[in-house]
């Protein structure tokens, strides 16, 4: 019998190896289109003719591994298009030493440059108006390695094309006498999403309001309130951990001038939990608001309680407004809450990520209620001096998940947890629901049976099992 030949339109083709480019997400995207490419003389003729394909595969990692006359022939196929630039392991500068008989000091050796980092800083000076996405990390001696320094020059030119800027280093030291008076001179009109929380930036209005994505770190205070004041249309918000200056500095000029206003804000991602930024939040109860990387067991003690209050009359509210569904007289937001500041109160050294789901997501409300308490419940088995009421706890959680037992509903819940990378702790306590049930009865007298779960968390096409969870069973 032989094989029906199928072809596919051109342009169909080239969607499919457009999707295979997206250097950011996957590490072989540049091999695969490079053996893409040998397929057949179709494909070939089509990924070589079309230059944006090539222009989205400048992941030095990847470029690392081949030649020289390799990372340049890549580069020119890109011919004009965008560029989309990648690297983190590679531009890891190695350090070498000399050492100076005289006095005694160690500076750093050019030497230490490799080819490929070269062939980096060529890249990105030569063609610095054609990057619309940079993404890279850098070595943290490197500012001592050039003179004049290369990104200096770099951002201080005008940045046309450019939609996303993520600079990191491995140390604050790196940037200390960056100047960025005039960064992206004053002109980058397409930038969406700026994360480089270790310039000290002093934002220009000139390309600052259009920006929707910000990532805030240990910076000079002044220059993240001029940016805040200015950020009318922002959607995610990235703060970083050091940021407390940052934070207290903007709480005083909500004191001495105005507010500062998030009205198109869907999301904030903390990796700080300190008492200013706790105190800084004030969430509007009919704003979707996203917090997947809340550390409470980080907080200190004088931010307890007051601090706390925010969001528990937000998760309250939300709460309400989505079921108004109530256990014992209290909203299940409020009981997550009080299970929350029990950790807290004990000093466990466990965190536990807390996310507060969009006003419009019904089935993340519940997800997130029972989800909180499934976690405190594996917890409470595993450390039975915590006195937690065992059976309350499970009651309330597989009442809340319940409710969302429709595959189609809890589907898509579970897609959007994975898409933030927030981990659904019940999924992985299946075995410990027979013991979590004879505990409760025993230790608190509740002498009503559980509600089962519901079918579809054991349906065929969800993963129930996580690796990353192992620690919980």
């Amino acid at each position: 019998m032989s094989r029906r030949q199928v072809n596919l339109d051109a342009d169909v083709l080239l969607l499919i190896f457009e999707m295979n480019t997206n250097i950011f997400t996957d590490r072989r995207a540049l091999t695969t289109t490079r053996l893409s490419s040998q397929v057949c003389r179709t494909w070939r003729s089509t990924i070589l003719d079309s230059t944006v394909l090539w222009g989205r595969l400048i992941d030095m990692d990847s470029l690392d591994r081949g030649g020289e006359e390799w990372r340049h022939e890549v580069l020119r196929r890109s011919g004009h298009s965008p560029l989309f630039v990648k690297g983190a392991k590679s531009l890891q500068w190695p350090e070498y030493h000399i050492l100076c008989s005289h006095c005694k000091v160690s500076l750093c050796s050019r030497r230490g440059v490799s080819p490929s980092q070269r062939f980096f800083l060529s890249l990105v000076q030569n063609n610095w108006s054609r990057i619309e996405r940079l993404s890279v990390s850098i070595g943290s001696h490197i500012a001592d390695m050039f003179e004049p320094w290369p990104w200096q020059i770099m951002c201080s030119r005008p940045a046309p094309r450019l939609r996303v800027f993520e600079f990191h280093s491995t140390s604050i030291a790196s940037f200390s006498h960056f100047n960025t008076k005039r960064i992206f001179g004053d002109y980058a009109p397409l930038l969406r999403e700026f994360h480089a929380p270790y310039i000290p930036v002093k934002y220009s209005s000139a390309w600052s309001h259009n920006l929707r994505s910000v990532q805030i770190g240990p910076a000079k205070a002044s220059s993240y309130g001029q940016l805040l004041l200015s950020l009318s249309s922002m959607t995610d918000l990235h703060i970083e951990e050091g940021s407390e200056m940052v934070f207290r500095e903007l709480c005083h000029m909500q004191e001495t001038t105005m507010d500062i206003m998030f009205p198109a804000l869907e999301a904030i991602h903390m990796k700080s939990s300190s008492k200013e930024l706790l105190d800084f939040l004030h969430m509007r109860r009919n704003l979707g608001l996203s917090l997947p990387v809340l550390n409470l067991a980080e907080v200190d003690e004088k931010a307890s309680t007051v601090s706390l209050k925010t969001f528990a009359g937000f998760q309250v509210h939300h709460s309400r407004q989505q079921d108004d569904v109530r256990r014992n007289g209290m909203s299940q937001g409020y009981i997550n809450l009080l299970f929350l500041y029990a950790f807290i109160v004990l000093m466990t050294p466990f965190a536990i990520p807390v996310f507060f789901p969009r006003t419009k997501d019904n089935a993340l409300t519940l997800i997130a209620i029972s989800n909180v308490c499934f976690s405190l419940l594996s917890f409470a088995i595993k450390f039975p001096g915590l006195l937690l009421q065992t059976g309350f706890i499970y009651h309330v959680a597989v009442t809340s998940f319940g409710a969302i037992i429709e595959k189609s509903r809890f589907t898509t819940a579970l897609r959007a947890s994975r898409r933030l990378h927030h981990p659904l702790y019940f999924l992985k306590l299946r075995s410990c629901f027979g013991q979590a049930s004879g505990i409760s009865t025993q230790r608190n007298g509740l002498h009503r049976n559980p509600s089962p779960l519901p079918d579809a968390i054991f349906h065929d096409d969800v993963v129930l099992c996580d690796s990353d969870l192992d620690f919980l069973c």
